[in-house]
């Protein structure tokens, strides 16, 4: 029979009982309130983790109240406006940004609140691109809220375009070389149209020149986009001297640009700009024409330039050989009966032609022949067997047997055979790349033999593969691109390549270094991760450049355990490098494809998802490390050093003097000593040469600031220092702020870094502190804050 509590308490019960009672009880009450508390740590600990992985993003991520404020922003958030988070808590897009963009971002903000659904657009902003992601959420009181991540993809949308321009500019040399013009006129038309469209023109020329006589004379032109030459209405000819730019290509043999401002026009209303670029087609060392494009809104580039050459000399190439083609198929009987007319024309070209009877031997051949096979006299190789003399080899030295050559297999069956990928040898031995045409000579219905042309196609051969080379590498670090990737991705699914270890790499820093010391310097840190990480793997494995600071690896038939050690090789390889004052670091993220269970594309995910878990973790550490490596590069000059310490001693003895808080003097301290912070790229770069560019006097307080804010351990002094070259009376720098509109820290080490520069032995000949103390009086109220000076004549 069960009791109640109440009946048991009314009854006598012995002491021990109850004690033994009361002790469970509380055991119990203990028990609970433990788990408790342990329960609510854990859940502490995993908000912060989250809210360490959302500052630590890359990305520029923020959440907006259901009004359209913004709720939480991330620090890569401020970074990129250079604000601080209280500028924008609580406030809309509308009292941040210009009206346009306010707009649109309102316009996405509407669209997830009403509809519930996410949203992804790429907006402009700045001359920079941001892909925007916006995504419905539930806000702490289960309000509802906006979520948004956006990515500065500028980079990638300029590397796409010069991808496209690389492409776009192939298509057109194998479009040129395929299409059957009526005549070469017509054939530099279409290419000249093709030309306005690859550099963005609205005009275009083609001059003939005549190297003897010195003239140019029209060929083509177009003009807005559509070609309008008609050959036989220009028959004008223009002397040289007379010509501008295109004379200066055809002296210098060089491109030539001219890129004129804008500038208003003469009805005041809209504006007028002219752009020129002239580049010559230059063969065999002459220039044979100068190509001209104009009124590329944007100017012209040295690329532009490169391309355009690219293009129109293998172009004028295909050119030369088709006009020569065409003369040789009409002219193929008469040449036949007439040996004299033959060698003239045979002995014009710049061609090797030859003649060949039904045994393959030589029958005639040109003098331009002879001069590219290294031979002399005619006398040398008429006669004698073809294939022998100047066809028994492959373009790998191996022996090309003559029943497998294919201008013997096609003449015998009256077929043309054109070939480009065969070698020919000259009279030393040495072999050179070749093109040439076999057409089968025919009297009478029988088929008497064949004429061969052919030319030395060795330097168009290095030009290709320089294109193709630029197709598929990143010009930067010479490692494979995206491109490369697209083109090789099937491959890479094969099962032959499992299990296979997929890395994803993104460097740690480059930002931080491009601040420091600019874009070259930081590309030259990009090329040096990249030979490092090329000498940590093996060459069958393959590296890519896909971003401005992203690599995927693809280490084939390699288990986890063994893609961890080359992990940790190309880790501890990077960060033995010092890249001028930034230490080398790089995050990586693994994951295996083992199977067809995963597409290489889940894997890709997969190992970036780890990337960035590590980065995330690290990125404290990696703070921390990097700050601590700057501050002691700068601190390894003594003078700057004792500039520090006595800037920071005097500081403490103002802001004392001035009653500041601790947490206040904590700062002024911390500021005080790293106030010349952004002297580093000067220090470290004794040269112009060595940095890329030279910062002034007036830039130390702005890079100061950058490397300051790049760390959340400084980021609460990095204005103080931004600010301490401002003066009383608004004539410092950077923003020629006055009075009190200069935070007080700053005001504070203006007067005590000037105290030490008059009174320390670091800056010359110091004076005694009487005279320094009467130097600051004279410039308080001017340069210098009356209030702080007073309180310095105190502490001193």
């Amino acid at each position: 029979m069960k009791m109640s509590l109440l009946s048991i308490t009314n009854q006598v019960v012995p002491m021990e009982v109850m004690v033994i009672m009361i002790a469970a009880a509380l055991g119990i009450l203990v028990y609970h309130t433990m788990r408790f508390r342990g329960r609510r740590k854990e859940c502490t600990e995993y908000i912060n983790l989250a809210l360490d992985f959302f500052e630590a993003d890359h990305r520029f991520l923020t959440f907006k109240d259901e009004e359209k404020r913004y709720f939480m922003v991330n620090r890569a958030f401020l970074l990129l406006h250079g604000k601080e988070k209280e500028d924008f808590i609580g406030k809309t897009d509308w009292e941040l940004q210009r009206n346009d963009l306010a707009e649109a971002l309102e316009r996405m903000d509407d669209h997830v609140l009403t509809t519930g659904t996410s949203l992804e657009e790429v907006v402009y902003a700045k001359e920079r691109v941001y892909r925007i992601r916006k995504f419905p959420v539930r806000l702490p009181g289960n309000k509802a809220g906006i979520g948004i991540n956006a990515e500065d993809i500028t980079e990638d949308i300029a590397y796409e375009k010069e991808l496209a321009r690389i492409i776009r500019r192939n298509e057109i040399l194998v479009s040129a070389f395929a299409k059957d013009f009526d005549s070469s006129h017509e054939q530099l038309d279409y290419v000249l149209y093709q030309a306005l469209e690859l550099t963005g023109s609205d005009y275009g020329y083609i001059y003939l020149f005549d190297e003897k006589e010195k003239f140019f004379s029209l060929e083509n032109f177009a003009v807005k986009g559509k070609v309008s030459s008609k050959r036989s209405t220009y028959k004008q000819n223009y002397r040289l001297e007379n010509m501008g730019l295109w004379s200066q290509s055809v002296r210098t043999k060089e491109a030539h640009i001219f890129n004129r401002e804008k500038r208003a026009a003469r009805n005041m209303v809209e504006e007028d700009y002219f752009n020129l670029m002239t580049v010559p087609v230059i063969l065999e060392d002459q220039v044979v024409a100068v190509v001209g494009v104009a009124n590329n809104p944007k100017g012209y580039t040295k690329v532009d330039a490169e391309e355009l050459s690219l293009l129109m000399i293998g172009v004028w190439n295909a050119k030369d050989r088709r006009e020569f083609t065409l003369a040789l198929r009409d002219m193929n009987t008469d040449l036949l009966e007439n040996k004299e007319k033959l060698t003239l024309i045979l002995n014009s070209s710049a061609d090797g032609i030859y003649g060949m009877d039904t045994e393959g031997n030589f029958t005639f051949i040109n003098q331009s022949a002879l001069s590219i096979l290294g031979y002399e006299k005619v006398s040398d190789l008429i006669g004698k067997n073809c294939h022998e003399m100047i066809h028994h080899k492959r373009k790998d030295g191996t022996v090309y047997p003559e029943e497998e050559c294919r201008i013997y297999d096609a003449i015998p069956k009256g077929e043309t055979v054109t070939c480009e990928d065969e070698v020919f040898l000259r009279k030393d031995g040495t072999s050179f790349s070749v093109q040439y045409s076999a057409h089968p000579q025919i009297r009478d219905g029988k088929i008497i033999g064949a004429v061969i042309t052919f030319s030395d196609i060795t330097e168009r051969k290095k030009q290709e593969e320089e294109v193709l080379y630029l197709t598929y590498h990143d010009p930067l670090t010479g490692l494979y691109n995206r491109a490369y990737l697209d083109k090789v991705y099937p491959d890479l699914e094969e099962e032959e390549n499992y299990p296979m270890s997929v890395v994803v790499g993104d460097v740690n820093g480059l930002k931080l270094s491009n601040d420091i010391f600019g874009h070259q310097r930081g590309d030259q840190f990009l090329k040096r991760i990249a030979e490092v990480i090329k000498h940590s793997i093996r060459e069958e494995d393959l590296v890519f450049r896909v971003g401005g600071d992203e690599f995927y690896l693809f280490l084939r038939n390699t288990r986890e355990e063994d893609a961890r050690v080359v992990m940790n090789r190309i880790q501890k390889a990077v960060e033995m490098e010092d890249f001028q004052g930034v230490r080398g670091s790089i995050s990586l993220g693994l994951s295996v494809k083992a199977d067809d269970l995963m597409t290489l594309e889940e894997v890709l995910s997969d190992a970036e998802k780890n990337m960035y878990r590590e980065k995330t973790l690290r990125a404290k550490m990696e703070g921390k490390r990097q700050l601590s490596y700057l501050i002691s590069e700068l601190m390894n000059y003594p003078k700057e050093r004792a500039h520090a310490e006595n800037t920071r001693k005097y500081a403490r003895a103002i802001g004392e003097t001035l009653q500041l808080k601790p947490d206040e003097l904590k700062a002024l301290e911390d500021a005080a000593y790293l106030h010349d912070v952004g002297k580093i790229p000067t220090l470290l770069g004794k040269n112009k040469g060595e940095l890329g560019f030279y910062p002034t006097r007036k830039d130390h307080a702005v890079i100061g600031y950058r490397i300051l804010n790049s760390f959340e351990e400084t980021a609460d002094i990095a204005k103080a220092v931004l600010s301490h070259h401002e003066k009383w009376n608004g004539t410092g720098y950077p923003k020629g702020l006055t009075g009190e509109e200069i935070p007080l820290i700053s005001r504070i080490i203006a007067v005590a870094e000037k105290f030490d520069r008059l009174t320390g032995i670091s800056y010359g000949k110091p004076i005694s502190i009487e005279e320094a103390l009467h130097h600051l009086d004279q410039e308080k109220g001017e340069t210098l804050d009356p209030k702080v000076v007073n309180a310095l004549k105190e502490a001193v």
